[in-house]
């Protein structure tokens, strides 16, 4: 079974800022996207985390960028706070609940590397889906 422990150490053994390593901040940070129903978990076996995403609707991208709780119903801007994937069958499963749950949506958007990084949601989306396509993280 997935427990709150589990999703807890998977957000703080891959996400990068150091206020992460804080289990008490990431907790309630966690807790408000799944108030919010805006974090999706995918699993292979029910026990095991294989993708986790954590994302919110905004108008523009650089909305995300600039308070962790904002967000809009009616943006445009699906933005990522937190992804990861283990395999390719992951990242496709986040996508496609992400899809389910937000809609169509124009952009998708999110930070890495301190650059606020942004592309059309379709373009996007087929990128994923593809078969042959490597992912392991964004």
């Amino acid at each position: 079974m997935i427990t709150m422990d589990s999703v807890l150490d998977v957000i703080q053994d891959h996400y990068p800022y150091p206020w992460a390593k804080d289990r008490q901040l990431v907790l309630n940070w966690v807790i408000w996207f799944i108030k919010n129903r805006f974090a999706v978990c995918v699993s292979d076996d029910q026990e095991t985390i294989s993708g986790l995403g954590l994302f919110r609707p905004v108008m523009r991208p650089e909305d995300g960028e600039e308070t962790h709780y904002r967000f809009d119903p009616e943006g445009s801007v699906i933005y990522c706070d937190f992804l990861y994937a283990a395999h390719n069958r992951a990242m496709r499963g986040i996508v496609i609940e992400a899809i389910h749950r937000f809609g169509q949506r124009a952009t998708v958007a999110w930070m890495r590397c301190g650059e606020l990084r942004s592309y059309p949601a379709r373009q996007f989306v087929h990128h994923v889906l593809k078969e042959n396509h490597q992912v392991t993280q964004i």
